[in-house]
């Protein structure tokens, strides 16, 4: 697996985040880096920070990553891990897509702290712009959530269509490396509605996309799609959420402002935000050369 790349800023929910990254490089053999953004203070129109000033600033903060990193590594084993460390000035969202570009990383792991954890993700916090901007998936980890494996996972579908099926990679990969069973959950607003056409060949498509994992579909019907996919999280003692946000509003739509009860996930279950790709030129020969194989 590509590295995976784990922003800190030392908080409590950040190192959580390290915790879920670490399960996953366990599994894949990837390397951690941990990133550490910051921006300089707005001084006085009279004062100004020195050069000395920057660099002493930027000392302070890789010492405390290779502190981090080092308490990591005693934790989980130095002999399985590998942490490196990196510290950039700058705007954090900013910094965080620069440096999984730079690293070519395959997944971004980070926390989101608060009372209402998983309902920031999708309103406004750094953690949303940085779904929304990052090319490689964003693992979302509440500061409560606590590791368990992935034993179940939950992908939250609303069945239009997709573009491709790379798309899926990371979630199939994750699933096989943990033997995970996925549970495809969609939630209609009432009985009449019926699946179009393009639904319908999605859930075929689906049903091809994860036919190497224990798989299965299950539907609700209610007006209150976020209460259902809570229920349906608690009930079925979900490890991990999956989506694709940036293609759908689904999500903007589960946490939308007018929602009013309390968390809707009790900031338990970490969110696997999965962006959606385009095939090149290349991959769309080899995808039609697999179909045509499969005509023959």
């Amino acid at each position: 697996m590509k590295p995976i790349l784990v922003p800190t800023d030392f908080s409590k929910c950040s190192y959580n985040a390290a915790h879920f990254a670490i399960a996953l490089a366990k599994e894949t053999k990837a390397k951690i880096i941990l990133l550490h953004v910051y921006q300089f203070p707005n001084p006085p129109a009279v004062t100004h920070i020195t050069p000395i000033a920057q660099l002493d600033m930027q000392d302070e903060r890789l010492k405390r990553v290779y502190e981090m990193a080092e308490f990591e590594l005693t934790l989980h084993g130095k002999e399985e891990l590998v942490i490196e460390s990196e510290v950039i000035a700058g705007f954090t969202v900013e910094g965080i897509i620069t440096a999984s570009q730079k690293h070519d990383a395959g997944i971004i792991v980070m926390g989101t702290q608060g009372a209402d954890g998983l309902k920031k993700i999708f309103m406004g916090s750094n953690t949303s712009n940085v779904i929304s901007k990052s090319s490689c998936p964003v693992l979302a980890v509440p500061e409560n959530a606590k590791y368990l494996g992935f034993n179940k996972v939950v992908f939250a579908a609303d069945f239009h269509e997709i573009k491709s099926n790379i798309s899926f990679e990371p979630l199939v990969e994750i699933a096989l490396l943990f033997n995970s069973e996925t549970l495809i959950f969609s939630v209609r607003k009432n009985e009449s509605d019926i699946p179009s056409i393009i639904q319908a060949f999605e859930r075929l498509n689906l049903d091809k996309v994860f036919e190497r994992i224990p798989h299965s579909f299950h539907t609700a019907v209610s007006e209150d799609t976020a209460g259902e996919i809570d229920k349906f999280v608690n009930t079925n003692h979900i490890d991990l959420l999956v989506t694709m946000p940036q293609k759908h509003s689904y999500l903007e739509l589960i946490f939308n402002k007018s929602i009013t009860h309390d968390l809707v996930f009790h900031a338990t279950v970490p969110i696997l935000c999965l962006p959606e790709k385009k095939l090149t030129i290349e991959k769309q020969n080899r995808e039609y050369e697999k179909a045509d194989k499969g005509l023959n």
